[in-house]
């Protein structure tokens, strides 16, 4: 059965991710990522916005097929981070940053567990 509940937390937290940078890579997220990271003042704010959306895109493609899953949890993990510690910090549940906190913990989860015998890996 914990087989069966990493396949489950896998495809939900792969799908949502999934989502959200497809949201941003395709649909012109990417420009509100740059302001913000721009507001923020770090270096080349588009290469910044531009990795967190392929990192969502890409690393939750990975992780709903459990392909590379270890791999694909670490740059999410930064990602959900700087979102957490950047944007929601203080009172995240005030905030929309449970979403961010739940993202970062499944893919520390799939970072130090793997994905499960029902996985491409």
């Amino acid at each position: 059965m914990n087989n069966f509940g990493l396949l489950l937390l896998r495809v939900t937290i792969g799908t949502g991710l999934m989502w959200h940078g497809y949201d941003k890579v395709l649909n012109g997220g990417v420009e509100g990522i740059t302001k913000m990271v721009t507001e923020w003042g770090w270096p080349i704010p588009s290469l910044f916005a531009w990795a967190a959306g392929l990192s969502e895109l890409i690393g939750g493609t990975l992780l709903l097929l459990g392909l590379y899953t270890r791999y694909a949890a670490v740059p999410v993990a930064a990602t959900m981070g700087v979102a957490l510690v950047q944007v929601h910090w203080g009172n995240p549940f005030q905030t929309g940053g449970e979403t961010a906190l739940l993202y970062l913990s499944c893919s520390l989860l799939f970072l130090f567990c793997g994905p499960g015998d029902y996985a491409i890996d």
